[in-house]
């Protein structure tokens, strides 16, 4: 045998021991109840977004006041 056999063969060793003892020391959570997470029944308006006024590439103007009361999703991007 080689050296290169030799040191696969023990790598295989180890690593299906380490497999092991992680295993038998491993916690099971699957009995655990796991806490969910707050329901919230509408957003709360505690920091009001503050006005501005864009262009669109149609060089429409959107101001924000505009949309009050509304969801509006904004998406930012850039090229360099």
């Amino acid at each position: 045998m080689n050296i290169k056999n030799i040191t696969l063969i023990l790598l295989f060793i180890c690593g299906g021991a380490l497999f092991l003892v992680l295993q038998q020391y491993s916690k099971d959570y699957s009995s655990v109840e796991q806490p969910r997470a707050p329901v919230i029944d509408k957003f709360a308006a505690r920091y009001p977004a503050p006005d501005f006024i864009l262009t669109d590439l149609d060089k429409n103007e959107f101001q924000l006041l505009s949309a009050r009361g509304n969801i509006v999703a904004m998406i930012f991007w850039t090229t360099w």
